[in-house]
């Protein structure tokens, strides 16, 4: 699969991201530091009609600290 970087995580691209971080291990996160430490500690948690699942997907606040392809 392709690799795929999400800028953000709010409502929009978490959401999306998460969905496709369920399937797809190279999915990322470029977020910002009070972002990234709570969906470290966390993960990143989605509840829809579709039911409620947790992601714990690469993810970083400075983009050099993410894998390169």
């Amino acid at each position: 699969m392709k690799q795929i970087l999400m800028v953000g995580a709010g409502s929009v691209g978490g959401f999306f991201g998460a969905r496709l971080a369920k399937t797809n291990p190279d999915v990322s996160f470029l977020l910002r530091p009070k972002t990234l430490a709570a969906v470290k500690r966390n993960g990143l948690t989605i509840r829809s009609a579709d039911g409620t699942f947790t992601v714990r997907p690469q993810a970083a606040a400075d983009v050099r600290e993410l894998p390169r392809p």
